[in-house]
């Protein structure tokens, strides 16, 4: 799985701002770490659902903050 493909599956219903400032944080990570973003990101990242999961902590999914209004 590569970065773009991992970041999709992460912040998949985050709210668009949270999709551009994790991508921006992951792929300087990668970058720092060596790693293209080509390659398999999930050795160095994890797996992408247990992070939409620990985003879904720190920031309302877009169909939840819907659902608040």
């Amino acid at each position: 799985m590569n970065a773009r493909e991992w970041l999709a599956e992460a912040t998949k219903g985050m709210p668009e701002a949270v999709q551009k400032r994790v991508a921006a944080e992951t792929l300087a990570h990668l970058e720092d770490a060596g790693v293209g973003e080509g390659a398999d990101v999930r050795d160095v990242l994890g797996m992408p659902k247990t992070m939409r999961q620990e985003l879904g902590r720190l920031y309302v999914p877009e169909k939840r903050l819907r659902d608040l209004l």
